[in-house]
């Protein structure tokens, strides 16, 4: 398998791991004295079926965009490239935050500029 495996690949990698009915273990943390759940009382959903193409998301192919509407919204902090949001409502964790790039890219398609945080040059 290559360095960067296809989705089909990542997929099957997915359902080797999950059981009978599709369900994958959980996570180590679900273990710890700290954690605030039985592991007895949580069930990860089964997994669903590899979509290819990827349907589109918030801001393609004609859906609206979530943010674009109050790109300012629960903002954190921000810059010229990107966006420290927070969630829209109370989580019950201490902090949460998203880092959004003000661009619609996706991770793959992050240029050194914008990966990087450097001024244009």
């Amino acid at each position: 398998m290559s360095i960067h495996p296809t989705p089909e690949q990542f997929a099957d990698r997915v359902r080797r791991a999950a059981d009978d009915q599709g369900r994958l273990p959980l996570p180590p943390q679900a273990g710890w004295e700290i954690f605030p759940f039985t592991p007895e009382s949580l069930q990860v959903r089964s997994l669903e079926p590899l979509h290819l193409p990827e349907p589109p998301r918030g801001g393609e192919s004609g859906r609206p965009c979530w943010s674009c509407p109050m790109p300012d919204r629960d903002v954190v902090w921000s810059s010229e490239r990107w966006v420290l949001t927070g969630p829209d409502e109370p989580t019950g964790l201490p902090f949460v935050a998203m880092l959004l790039p003000r661009a619609h890219l996706d991770l793959g398609e992050l240029d050194d500029v914008h990966a990087g945080g450097c001024p244009p040059a």
